[in-house]
């Protein structure tokens, strides 16, 4: 077994930063380390699964005629209105004509996400038009003005 030597920093010269002990035991202190890390990556992760999302608040919340989009325990996905919620479960409509409606039982499904509307209203989206039109012109008739000056 090869004896090791100790080395001090200044016989290094100035082209090395003192660490300190943390390089001698560096090598032995890093299956402790990756042990102390794997337990806390664990505690944390077995906490997180603990505590499932109660899908019962969630729906509750959820304004009636709001668009779903439900995840089943299956890994199916089915997209709907809300239409009704009981303490059991909940109904959404299915379909464009929304006259399909399916009953869902909250152990039933995995998770629930409600789709947010942009509350943008058309009139908004028309007043945007109107003024980037109204730029346009302008800069156009700046352009044909200055065109028509020759220089």
């Amino acid at each position: 077994m090869a004896a090791s030597r100790i080395v001090h920093p200044s016989d290094l010269g100035h082209q090395c930063i003192f660490l300190g002990p943390t390089i001698a035991t560096s090598s032995n202190m890093r299956p402790i380390l990756a042990v102390l890390l794997t337990i806390a990556l664990s505690v944390n992760l077995l906490a997180q699964s603990d505590s499932p999302p109660n899908l019962r608040a969630e729906v509750a919340r959820v304004a009636i005629g709001t668009k779903l989009r439900v995840k089943m325990n299956g890994g199916d996905m089915i997209r709907g209105r809300l239409s009704s919620v009981d303490q059991n479960g909940f109904t959404i409509l299915i379909g464009r004509a929304k006259t399909t409606s399916r009953f869902i039982s909250f152990r039933d499904a995995e998770s629930v996400i409600a789709d947010q509307r942009t509350h943008t209203p058309i009139a908004a989206w028309i007043a945007v038009g109107g003024i980037a039109a109204v730029v346009v012109i302008v800069i156009a008739a700046f352009v044909i003005e200055r065109h028509n000056e020759g220089g």
